[in-house]
């Protein structure tokens, strides 16, 4: 049935209903699905533990004398981190709004009330200093993020079998230029393990087989909701991650630092099925201009394997569940795939499958700085040629690696 108009009224109520609905039914999913799999892993832990004591080493260790079951452990710590405290903040958040109630209410001597209101006040006072006095986010990112050699880091790189290479790495590699860089990551995935385990870290060990990779610090740019999150924040913070804004981009690389950036979003979450690799920057031109305004060069970093740790359901244009995941985006900056990994105990859940990651960074494309306006037809001009340069050099560079690392019969797309 549809209104004069042509649209179809019970496909928007049908919409309606999923973007209420869909967002906290998939949230308590994620939340419970990495809970089972922290215990999971605690579990395993604890008999590799026993096992170990017992003088039963535990087969198959990694390097470094560690065990595939503390991999384990922390991917699930990670993702418990981001996927339980994140709602729990978030809630308490929104409690701490009733701040001016709890203190003109009635039962202001009770000692229940007496400690809600101790905690919602210490709550708001973060949320002063985090929001309102604390603005590196915005501005390009701590410089010294205390996180960075956290074994954690270590053990989510070992989870995945992750390596990482240069090419034409001769000492210079990617650093084969002395200016400092805009790393540009392909595709997204789901959830960037590639990420966290390549870049987020200085403390893995495959990075000291090359020069360039234990030298190369970046600056991490992300959505500003990963940075609105409390307490979460922090921990971003101290990864090296800013709000990925024109403002904190330009910020990063007028002081000096590298930068790493995903041009296609959370766009390409949504095109992350196993074996394939999609990248979705044919019409996004942000970091070109970026790249053209500072004079930085580009370097395209592809992520083999990044897109076959989970199982997703495909959605076809123009059904309601597509329709709801462009609302999420357009309201969050971030969209929702159905997706699942690990199936532990009969349950499919949100923990990834352990596949190999293979991060390959390119050869730095050279920018000259232009001085001009970017929007003027010349600025276009030269937006348009150094984005097909980009896209050109990118697809080079899969076909140059793809016998080695792409799945057999994995596709490259850029849309």
């Amino acid at each position: 049935m549809t209104t004069g108009g042509g649209v179809n009224w019970v496909d928007a109520v049908v919409v309606k209903v999923l973007v209420v609905l869909l967002l906290p039914l998939l949230g308590a999913y994620l939340s419970i699905t990495a809970c089972v799999g922290f215990v999971h892993a605690s579990l395993n832990v604890l008999w590799w533990s026993l096992r170990t004591k017992c003088g039963n080493r535990a087969k198959g260790k990694h390097q470094e004398g560690t065990s595939p079951a503390l991999d384990y452990f922390w991917v699930t710590a990670w993702l418990v981190t981001y996927l339980v405290v994140t709602p729990v903040s978030l809630a308490v958040f929104f409690l701490s709004l009733g701040l001016p109630f709890l203190l003109i209410t009635p039962q202001a001597g009770s000692m229940i009330h007496l400690v809600h209101k101790g905690l919602v006040t210490a709550f708001c006072a973060y949320c002063v200093w985090a929001y309102l006095l604390d603005d590196s986010v915005s501005k390009g990112g701590l410089t010294k993020a205390r996180l960075r050699r956290s074994a954690p880091l270590s053990h989510i790189a070992r989870y995945f079998g992750m390596t990482m290479t240069v090419a034409d790495d001769d000492g210079g590699g990617a650093k084969q230029t002395s200016d400092n860089c805009i790393f540009c990551y392909h595709p997204h995935g789901i959830l960037f393990w590639g990420v966290i385990g390549g870049f987020a870290n200085q403390s893995w060990g495959v990075r000291w087989n090359s020069k360039t990779l234990a030298e190369l610090d970046v600056s991490l740019g992300t959505i500003s909701f990963n940075n609105f999150i409390p307490f979460f924040r922090e921990v971003n913070k101290n990864l090296g991650a800013f709000n990925v804004s024109w403002r904190g981009c330009n910020r990063a690389l007028e002081e000096g630092r590298n930068i790493f950036i995903v041009p296609g979003g959370a766009r390409e979450s949504i095109h992350a099925y196993p074996g394939t690799m999609n990248v979705c920057i044919k019409q996004r031109k942000g970091f070109i201009r970026l790249a053209l305004k500072q004079g930085k060069p580009l370097v395209p970093v592809l992520s083999f394997g990044e897109s076959d740790m989970y199982n997703m359901l495909k959605i076809e244009q123009g059904t309601a569940l597509y329709k709801v995941q462009r609302v999420y985006q357009s309201i969050f900056g971030f969209t929702i795939p159905i997706f699942w990994g690990r199936t532990i105990w009969g349950l499919p859940t949100v923990i990834p499958k352990k596949k190999p990651v293979h991060v390959v960074l390119g050869s730095p494309i050279q920018v000259e700085r232009f001085s001009g306006d970017l929007h003027s037809p010349e600025g276009k001009s030269a937006v348009d040629a150094l984005h097909m340069k980009y896209l050109k050099e990118l697809e080079a560079m899969f076909h140059k690696h793809k016998e080695k690392w792409a799945h057999p019969k994995g596709v490259f797309n850029i849309r």
